[in-house]
């Protein structure tokens, strides 16, 4: 991959951006991360909305307790190095923070002591699900899965952890010749798929469940009911 990643303040080359085995985040998924679209067109490259998903990243990191030693406008300029660094095919940009390596080695739940590591990477997605599933339409299932509920997980967080819900619900939905899966709650109503929010247009009308439903209050989400 053509590019840089920015660790901890450096620009290193991919195959050194490396992680210790014994990374609390690595182990107990204590980590948050945010997903960014950068689009290139004739005026230059263009990050979708850098700075709300940067604002939401250091608020997930509040709730993990984690002392993020970077400031908005640090981090935000760290972005857009690592963008122009990855050239025409980075389309898609990961922040990544987690809790660290303990000084003395330990291993255990408490990250209290530990430092936080901060990583910010560009590489090629392309489409998400794929060309075919936007021309053709993509096959869904409802999962057998259960999506977190408020009160099981601090869901306006977009924490690493979280996310192993999502992970077995896609496997089931590939393992049943599927793309993607439908998360419902514990209500039996929509929540979301497994890395979106999701829509219905019906009449003319557009709906959407509502953060109650146990759902990542999306940035995207937020644009498209602005628009609508």
């Amino acid at each position: 991959m053509k590019g840089k990643v920015w660790m901890d303040g450096r620009m290193v080359d991919f195959e050194d951006a490396k992680v210790h085995v014994l990374a609390h985040g690595l182990h107990y998924g204590t980590g948050v991360f945010e997903g960014i679209r950068v689009y290139h067109t004739p005026k230059g490259r263009n990050i979708f909305r850098l700075r709300d998903h940067m604002v939401r990243f250091l608020n997930s990191a509040k709730v993990l307790q984690m002392d993020v030693p970077y400031s908005l406008d640090e981090l935000c300029e760290a972005c857009r190095e690592v963008v122009r660094s990855a050239g025409p095919e980075g389309d898609y940009l990961r922040p990544l923070a987690f809790y660290g390596v303990h000084p003395e080695w330990k291993i255990g739940l408490n990250p209290s002591g530990l430092g936080t590591n901060v990583s910010i990477m560009c590489t090629h997605m392309g489409v998400y699900m794929g060309e075919d599933q936007v021309e053709q339409g993509a096959a869904i299932i409802t999962s057998s899965w259960e999506k977190y509920s408020n009160r099981a997980a601090a869901l306006n967080a977009k924490v690493c952890g979280h996310y192993v819900n999502s992970v077995i619900a896609k496997l089931e939905a590939i393992q049943r010749g599927c793309d993607e899966a439908l998360l419902l709650n514990g209500n039996g109503s929509v929540a979301e798929g497994t890395g979106e929010n999701v829509f219905m247009v019906k009449n003319g009308r557009l709906y959407t469940p509502p953060v109650s439903a146990g759902i990542l209050e999306g940035i995207t989400r937020d644009c498209v009911m602005s628009i609508a």
